[in-house]
C-alpha cells in the first residue's frame, strides 16, 4: 500500500526515500519525481540507517549479552586489534571484563544504573593495549538496545583536561543567561563551540517551517571558504530519519568520510545486519549523505541537536577538511553548551509568546466594547472593527488590509483589493468551504496557490492571506503585502542530484544561487490563525445577537476562557522547567522556604529508591541523615539570603534504609544550592544539584560545573509569569480561616501561589 503524504514530516520522509532510491539505482531513477514509497520501501530505508552491520573506524564496538553469562562478548568490529589489541575472534564468546585492568566490575556497576547515559562514559585501560603511539585508556559507551548491550569503544587521551572544557562551558552559559534576545545568543554559541572543539568552521542552523535550513550563524578559520552565513539550504539536506535520530540522541560525529566502514562480526547466532545501533556513536553513516559531505569538501563533522520543547529547532554543525574527532567528554560539555542555548531559548519564547498573548487579550476586549459603542445594529457593529483606535489592522503584524463580509455586505480597511475583486474571492471561498463540507480557517502564503483569474488580479500588489469564517455565512480576510526579497541558497534547491556516469549522486554544487522571492508573503503563524479564530468567535456572537445583555454575557464568558487558557500557558512554563530538570543528568530536587519537598527528579528516584510521589510535599529533613540536617537548614537560610552553595556534602537515607546493610542506608551527594525568586524579590524555592560525592576527580569535576550551569539556567524565567491574577491563588488554609482584615475596597485574605506556593496577602474586591 502507497504512503499518502499528511504533514510536511512525512512529505519530506518520502523525498528522503526517494533521494535514496535514486540514489541506490543502477541507472538513475525510472519511476520519476511521481514516486511515492511504500510502507516497505520506508521500514528498509530506516533499517538501513539503524541496522548497517557495520561501525566508523576511529574506534572498535562490542555487543555483550547482559542476561546471560557474565558480560559475554557475542559480536565485535573487525578492528579490535588495531583499537583495543585483541583480535575479534580472540573476544567473541569472552565476557567483556576480561579484556580490561582490573576486571569487569565498573562495568557490572554502570550496568546497575536504570538510564546508562547517567554512567558513560566508563573509563577503563586495556589488558593488553596495542602497541605506542597507540592509546592504553579508553572510553567505553555504553547503550541498551533490543540486540544487546552497545558497547563503542574510544580511545581516550588522559592528558586531556576535561575539567578545562567544563569550565569555559559554564562561563558561555552564564553569558547566554544574560542575553536578552534571539539572534545574539546565536554567535555567542557558535564561537564557543569553535574555540573549544578545533573544527574549522561551526554553524547555527535553525529549520522553518516548511522545514529547510538557514545558517544563522557562523564561526570560521579564516582561510576557510566559502562562507555559508545567511545561506539556505533544502529539507532533504538533513533528512527526516535523520532529525528524528538527532532528536533523540543529540549529538552525532563522523570521524572521516573518506573512511572505510568496519564490519561486524557475530559468534554466529544472528546476522550483523540485525543488530541495532540506535544510539551507538559509532554507528556507520548513510553512503549517500557521506558522499554529500565529500561533495561540499568536508571529511568530518560533528552535529549537536538543539531540542526546544521537545521539538528538533535546529543543529549546532562542526565541518573539518580533514579527518578529526573529539573525545565523548568533549562532545558532552558542547552538548550541554547547545542544551543550555535550547533552555534559554524556551525561556525567550516563552516570554515573548506571554508578551503576545497579553496583547491579543488587550485587542480582543478593546474592539468587542467598540463593537457595543454602536448600538443593536450588526452593520453598525461591524464598523466598531474597523473605524476606530485600534482596529483590525493591529491584531497582527504585517497586516495592510482587512475584510469584514456579514450578511451580504463586505466592508474594508487599509489597503485592500476593490469591492469587485473582494466579491469574488468571497464567492470562491464559500464555494469552496461548501465543496470541502466544512468552514475552516485558511491561510495562503503565496498567491501562486489561488485560481489564475484571481491571481491575475492580486499579482504585484499582495502576497497572501488568512482568511476565517465568521458565523454561517460570512467571513473575515487579512491581507499581507508581497515580500519584496532575495533569498540565497547554498546551492540551486531544485537540482538536488546530479548524475556521474549511470549513477545519481546526492548533489555537487553549493554555490552561492539567489532566487527572487515573488508572490509571496511575510508566513502566517500559528499564534496568528488562533488569535483570528478567537476575534471571530467573540465577533460572531456580538453580530448575530439582538440581546445586549445576553450576548454581553456570551462575551465575557469567552474571554474569561481566553484568559484562563493565558494563566494555563504561563504555569506551563514552571511545567517546563520541571521537565527540564528531569532531563538533566544528576539528582536534582527543590524544597520551599520551609523545606518541603517541591521537586525530586529521576535521579534522585533512582539513587535514593524514594518515588517522586511519595517524597513531594514531605520535609526534607526527614530524608537526611541525622548528622547532616544543620547543614540542610543553613543551606536553605542562606541561598533565600541569595547567598549560593557549592560542593557541600549531603547525606540522604535511601527508601527502607532500616532493612538494609549498615554501608547501604544512604547516598552521599556533594550539592550545590541557588534560590529562585520572584521578581518582587521573594523566594518561591531552593535548588539542590548534586553528584555523588565518591566520584573520581576528574568525573566530579565535570559534573560540579555542568551542575553550576544547570542552576544558572533555572532562574530566569519567573518573570514570564509575573503579573498576577485571581486564578494564581488558593485559600490558605481555608477561606474562613484566611480572612487578615477588611476595609473600604474590600478583604484582605492570606492566600497560598498555585505556581510558586509562596504565601501572599490578597486584597479581594466584593468577596
Amino acid at each position: 500500500m502507497a504512503v499518502a503524504p499528511g504533514s510536511s514530516r512525512e512529505a519530506l520522509m518520502m523525498a528522503d526515500v526517494l533521494v535514496h532510491e535514486v540514489y541506490e539505482a543502477e541507472s538513475g531513477s525510472s519511476q520519476g519525481t511521481s514516486f511515492v514509497p511504500t510502507s516497505v520501501e520506508l521500514d528498509n530505508y530506516t533499517k538501513l540507517l539503524n541496522n548497517p552491520g557495520e561501525v566508523q573506524p576511529h574506534g572498535c564496538f562490542f555487543l555483550v549479552d547482559e542476561a546471560n553469562g557474565p558480560l559475554q562478548i557475542i559480536a565485535a568490529s573487525s578492528n579490535t586489534d588495531e583499537i583495543f589489541g585483541v583480535h575479534h575472534s580472540a573476544c567473541i564468546g569472552k565476557p567483556l571484563g576480561d579484556l580490561i585492568q582490573g576486571g569487569g566490575a565498573p562495568l557490572i556497576s554502570a550496568l546497575s544504573q536504570t538510564d546508562l547515559s547517567f554512567a558513560n562514559p566508563v573509563s577503563v585501560q586495556a589488558v593488553s593495549p596495542p602497541p605506542p603511539p597507540a592509546q592504553n585508556a579508553f572510553n567505553f559507551i555504553l547503550h541498551r538496545s533490543p540486540s544487546g548491550i552497545l558497547v563503542d569503544v574510544e580511545p581516550y587521551d588522559r592528558m586531556e583536561n576535561s575539567f578545562a572544557f567544563h569550565q569555559r562551558v559554564r562561563f558561555a552559559i552564564e553569558r547566554l543567561n544574560n542575553t536578552p534576545t534571539m539572534a545574539a545568543l546565536y554567535p555567542q554559541v557558535a564561537d564557543e563551540i569553535f574555540s573549544t572543539t578545533g573544527y574549522s568552521r561551526v554553524m547555527v542552523y535553525k529549520f522553518h517551517e516548511d522545514m529547510h535550513g538557514e545558517v544563522v550563524a557562523e564561526c570560521k578559520k579564516a582561510d576557510e571558504e566559502p562562507e555559508w552565513m545567511g545561506l539556505h539550504f533544502p529539507a532533504t539536506d538533513v533528512p527526516q530519519r535523520t532529525r528524528d535520530q538527532l532528536r533523540r540522541e543529540l549529538v552525532r560525529m563522523i570521524g572521516d568520510a573518506k573512511g572505510s566502514h568496519v564490519p561486524i562480526v557475530t559468534d554466529g547466532s544472528m546476522d550483523a545486519e540485525s543488530i541495532d545501533l540506535m544510539g551507538s556513536t559509532l554507528r556507520s553513516a548513510h553512503h549517500c549523505h557521506l558522499q554529500y559531505l565529500q561533495n561540499m569538501g568536508t571529511r568530518a563533522s560533528l552535529a549537536f541537536a538543539v531540542v526546544v520543547k521537545e521539538a528538533l529547532w535546529g543543529l549546532v554543525v562542526c565541518h573539518s577538511a580533514v579527518p578529526k574527532t573529539v573525545s565523548f567528554q568533549l562532545r558532552m560539555a558542547g552538548e550541554f553548551l547547545v542544551q543550555a542555548l535550547a533552555m534559554r531559548l524556551s525561556n525567550l519564547m516563552d516570554l515573548e509568546n506571554h508578551i503576545i498573548q497579553d496583547r491579543i487579550l488587550k485587542t480582543h476586549a478593546k474592539l468587542c466594547d467598540f463593537m457595543y459603542q454602536q448600538g443593536h445594529n450588526p452593520g453598525l457593529r461591524v464598523k466598531g472593527l474597523l473605524n476606530n483606535n485600534p482596529n483590525l489592522l493591529d491584531l497582527l503584524p504585517g497586516v495592510d488590509g482587512a475584510v469584514v463580509q456579514f450578511a451580504g455586505k463586505i466592508q474594508a480597511i487599509g489597503r485592500a483589493p476593490d469591492q469587485l475583486t473582494l466579491q469574488k474571492f468571497c464567492t470562491w471561498i464559500h464555494h469552496g468551504w461548501q465543496e470541502e463540507g466544512g468552514r475552516v480557517i485558511r491561510c495562503y502564503n503565496t498567491i501562486k496557490n489561488l485560481p489564475e483569474h484571481l491571481m491575475a488580479e492580486l499579482q504585484g500588489q499582495w502576497g497572501g492571506m488568512l482568511i476565517t469564517p465568521l458565523g454561517l455565512d460570512g467571513l473575515m480576510m487579512f491581507w499581507r503585502p508581497q515580500l519584496s526579497q532575495s533569498m540565497r541558497w547554498g546551492g540551486n534547491p531544485n537540482e538536488a542530484a546530479r548524475r556521474k556516469g549511470e549513477v545519481m549522486h546526492p548533489r555537487g554544487s553549493f554555490e552561492i544561487f539567489t532566487d527572487s522571492v515573488k508572490d509571496q508573503c511575510q508566513p502566517w503563524l500559528k499564534w496568528e490563525m488562533e488569535a483570528v479564530s478567537g476575534l471571530c468567535a467573540l465577533v460572531k456572537d456580538i453580530l448575530e445577537s439582538a440581546d445586549a445583555d445576553e450576548v454581553r454575557s456570551n462575551v465575557l464568558v469567552r474571554l474569561n476562557q481566553e484568559r484562563m487558557q493565558y494563566h494555563s500557558d504561563k504555569e506551563a512554563v514552571v511545567s517546563e522547567m520541571t521537565a527540564l530538570m528531569e532531563s538533566v543528568k544528576a539528582p536534582v530536587m527543590a524544597v520551599d522556604q520551609w523545606g518541603m519537598i517541591l521537586q525530586w527528579n529521576s535521579m534522585m528516584e533512582d539513587l535514593t529508591k524514594h518515588s517522586k510521589d511519595s517524597v513531594i510535599g514531605r520535609p526534607l529533613d526527614n530524608f537526611v541523615t541525622e548528622a547532616h540536617r544543620h547543614v540542610l537548614k543553613n543551606l536553605i537560610r542562606d541561598a533565600i539570603a541569595r547567598v549560593d552553595a557549592t560542593n557541600v556534602e549531603l547525606s540522604i537515607l535511601k527508601a527502607n534504609s532500616a532493612a538494609l546493610p549498615v554501608g547501604q542506608r544512604r547516598v552521599d551527594l556533594k550539592v550545590s544550592t541557588s534560590g529562585r525568586f520572584t521578581p518582587s524579590g521573594a523566594c518561591t524555592s531552593v535548588v539542590f544539584v548534586g553528584h555523588a560525592a565518591h566520584a573520581s576527580k576528574g568525573k566530579e569535576g565535570e559534573l560540579e560545573e555542568q551542575l553550576e550551569a544547570v542552576v544558572q539556567m533555572t532562574a530566569p524565567s519567573a518573570s514570564a509569569f509575573a503579573e498576577d491574577s485571581e486564578g494564581n491563588y488558593e485559600w490558605y488554609p481555608d477561606k474562613d480561616s484566611s480572612l487578615l482584615g477588611e476595609g473600604s475596597f474590600g478583604k484582605t485574605h492570606k492566600m497560598k501561589g498555585k505556581i510558586d506556593g509562596q504565601l501572599y496577602a490578597v486584597k479581594m474586591i466584593n468577596v
